[in-house]
């Protein structure tokens, strides 16, 4: 219901704020491990790092106060980030896989949002997390794709990056 209906431009501030509060928290736990990988300097850049964006998307929408409180699910999501990921750049890979990915998910969110909140799709109007790089999008995913299929990860590590990307998956959902 929620992915509905911000596709649908339907979801309240608060909700939003709530989902927002909970990304920023896992967001968090996969840009503090990131860096420390060096096989992944390919792949992953600090330019890329969202939490911030979520932290003023959360200013802007007067919504910092929404649900700050980390819920269960993201606490596993973060301590399984945290923990045994951290020291497997191919589980960190399928997670980063799956938010990089949803970034092209914002090309049709970001202006469903923005008439939902009344808001134009312009930086720190709350909408900073969908918005950043949207014209360069299919691009920057097309380089993030290609580098990551340069990595030197071998066909046996396949099988450890799925299963991360589908534990993403289920931790968002």
């Amino acid at each position: 219901p929620l992915s509905r209906a911000m596709a649908d431009g339907t979801i309240e501030r608060e909700a939003y704020g709530r989902l927002l509060s909970q990304m920023r928290f896992a967001h968090r736990a996969l840009e503090a491990v990131l860096p420390e990988q060096p096989v992944l300097e390919a792949v992953y850049h600090p330019s890329m790092a969202r939490a911030t964006d979520l932290l003023t998307d959360l200013a802007a929408l007067g919504l910092l106060g929404a649900a700050q409180r980390v819920l269960p699910q993201t606490r596993a999501f973060a301590e399984e980030v945290a923990g045994p990921w951290s020291r497997c750049p191919a589980s960190l890979v399928g997670c980063l896989y799956v938010l990089e990915g949803s970034r092209m998910g914002s090309m049709v969110l970001a202006p469903r949002l923005a008439r939902a909140f009344g808001v134009p799709m312009l930086a720190g109007q709350g909408l900073d997390y969908h918005i950043r790089d949207l014209e360069r999008r299919p691009f920057l995913w097309r380089q993030f794709k290609t580098t990551l299929e340069a990595l030197p990860f071998a066909e046996s590590q396949a099988d450890t990056i799925l299963q991360a990307a589908e534990r993403t998956m289920s931790h968002l959902y």
